[in-house]
């Protein structure tokens, strides 16, 4: 659903953000079922920040560093790209929750 004040990206600029894809590519994935976001300006190119807090935008993965076995682990979950394996979003964020938590626990 879009609003009033809503301000889309160009073809060109979404095209080129997903590796330069091509206008067909892109047309399906507006037109299919599969959840794409829909290409509008995001908060850091109007310089407002990330755009998925004030509901403008989504937070697409998360990444997480942490220390282990001497040395430093990451690893990234994908929650809304297009054409990938996401992760369960809720499975995620209860993830990030609990250990944000345990943490804080060991942190006290």
């Amino acid at each position: 659903m879009t609003e009033a004040d809503d301000r889309f990206c160009t073809s060109a600029y979404v095209r080129k953000r997903y590796g330069d894809v091509s206008d067909m590519w892109l047309w399906r994935r507006l037109h299919d079922d599969s959840g794409f976001p829909r290409p509008m300006i995001d908060g850091l190119l109007a310089d407002l920040g990330p755009a998925w807090p004030w509901h403008r935008g989504y937070v697409c993965g998360v990444s997480v560093a942490y220390c282990a076995d001497g040395g430093i682990r990451a690893h990234y979950f994908p929650l809304r790209h297009p054409d990938t394996n996401n992760f369960d979003r809720a499975q995620v964020f209860a993830w990030l929750i609990e250990a944000e938590r345990q943490a804080g626990a060991r942190a006290a």
